[in-house]
Protein backbone atom coordinates (compact mmCIF):
# COMPACT_ATOMS: atom_id res chain seq x y z
CA UNK A 1 0.00 0.00 0.00
CA UNK A 2 1.44 3.36 -1.04
CA UNK A 3 1.52 6.27 1.62
CA UNK A 4 -0.11 9.40 0.63
CA UNK A 5 1.82 12.15 -0.58
CA UNK A 6 2.98 14.84 2.55
CA UNK A 7 2.05 12.57 5.54
CA UNK A 8 4.59 12.94 7.19
CA UNK A 9 4.31 16.83 7.09
CA UNK A 10 0.73 16.29 8.47
CA UNK A 11 1.65 13.92 11.28
CA UNK A 12 4.35 16.62 12.43
CA UNK A 13 1.87 19.34 12.36
CA UNK A 14 -0.60 17.34 14.55
CA UNK A 15 1.98 16.86 16.89
CA UNK A 16 3.16 20.64 17.10
CA UNK A 17 -0.54 21.18 17.90
CA UNK A 18 -1.32 18.94 20.74
CA UNK A 19 1.70 20.40 22.29
CA UNK A 20 0.56 23.91 21.64
CA UNK A 21 -2.92 23.38 22.96
CA UNK A 22 -1.11 21.29 26.19
CA UNK A 23 1.37 24.75 26.88
CA UNK A 24 -2.09 26.64 26.68
CA UNK A 25 -4.06 24.42 28.74
CA UNK A 26 -1.77 24.47 31.54
CA UNK A 27 -1.38 28.28 31.47
CA UNK A 28 -4.73 28.42 31.89
CA UNK A 29 -4.53 26.33 35.07
CA UNK A 30 -2.31 28.84 36.44
CA UNK A 31 1.18 26.74 35.70
CA UNK A 32 4.29 27.83 34.08
CA UNK A 33 4.59 25.89 31.23
CA UNK A 34 6.92 25.92 28.22
CA UNK A 35 7.44 23.67 24.69
CA UNK A 36 10.74 22.09 24.96
CA UNK A 37 12.28 23.37 21.87
CA UNK A 38 13.51 20.13 19.64
CA UNK A 39 17.17 21.03 19.08
CA UNK A 40 16.84 21.02 23.14
CA UNK A 41 15.23 17.19 22.83
CA UNK A 42 18.70 15.41 22.71
CA UNK A 43 20.30 12.39 24.66
CA UNK A 44 18.39 11.88 28.10
CA UNK A 45 15.87 14.64 27.38
CA UNK A 46 14.21 13.07 24.13
CA UNK A 47 11.34 11.62 25.55
CA UNK A 48 10.33 15.51 27.12
CA UNK A 49 8.07 17.98 25.12
CA UNK A 50 6.79 20.32 27.63
CA UNK A 51 8.16 21.08 31.00
CA UNK A 52 5.46 22.93 33.61
CA UNK A 53 5.75 24.33 37.01
CA UNK A 54 3.12 25.09 39.41
CA UNK A 55 3.52 27.74 41.83
CA UNK A 56 0.20 26.75 43.89
CA UNK A 57 0.99 22.99 44.92
CA UNK A 58 4.88 23.59 43.79
CA UNK A 59 5.07 20.54 41.51
CA UNK A 60 7.44 20.57 39.07
CA UNK A 61 6.71 17.96 36.25
CA UNK A 62 7.43 16.69 32.44
CA UNK A 63 4.54 16.10 29.62
CA UNK A 64 5.65 13.89 26.77
CA UNK A 65 2.36 14.60 24.07
CA UNK A 66 1.26 12.46 21.29
CA UNK A 67 -1.78 12.61 18.93
CA UNK A 68 -2.57 9.28 19.85
CA UNK A 69 -1.89 7.91 23.27
CA UNK A 70 -1.38 4.21 21.66
CA UNK A 71 1.82 5.54 19.94
CA UNK A 72 3.54 6.18 23.30
CA UNK A 73 4.99 2.99 23.29
CA UNK A 74 7.04 0.70 26.25
CA UNK A 75 10.58 1.61 25.60
CA UNK A 76 9.41 5.30 25.35
CA UNK A 77 7.67 5.14 28.45
CA UNK A 78 10.66 3.65 30.04
CA UNK A 79 12.72 6.80 28.88
CA UNK A 80 9.93 9.23 30.52
CA UNK A 81 9.94 7.27 33.41
CA UNK A 82 13.30 7.46 33.95
CA UNK A 83 14.20 11.04 33.37
CA UNK A 84 11.16 11.85 35.61
CA UNK A 85 12.68 9.97 38.23
CA UNK A 86 16.31 11.74 37.83
CA UNK A 87 15.09 14.99 38.38
CA UNK A 88 12.72 14.29 41.01
CA UNK A 89 9.36 15.52 38.51
CA UNK A 90 5.93 14.20 37.69
CA UNK A 91 5.31 13.19 34.20
CA UNK A 92 2.29 13.65 32.67
CA UNK A 93 1.05 12.34 28.91
CA UNK A 94 -0.93 14.82 27.45
CA UNK A 95 -3.10 13.36 24.26
CA UNK A 96 -5.22 14.17 22.12
CA UNK A 97 -8.99 12.83 22.73
CA UNK A 98 -12.21 15.18 22.23
CA UNK A 99 -9.62 17.98 23.54
CA UNK A 100 -6.34 17.89 25.69
CA UNK A 101 -6.44 15.25 28.05
CA UNK A 102 -3.65 14.50 30.43
CA UNK A 103 -2.89 11.46 32.10
CA UNK A 104 -0.20 10.53 34.97
CA UNK A 105 2.68 8.35 33.78
CA UNK A 106 4.56 8.54 36.85
CA UNK A 107 4.07 10.68 40.24
CA UNK A 108 7.04 11.65 42.24
CA UNK A 109 4.69 11.34 45.98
Amino acid sequence: MKKKFNWAKKARAKGYRVEYDTVIQLRNLGCWAMRLPSRRQVGIMRPIDVIFWNPITKVFGFVQCKFNKKNFHAEERERFIFVCKKYGATGYLAHRDNGIKMETVYDKF
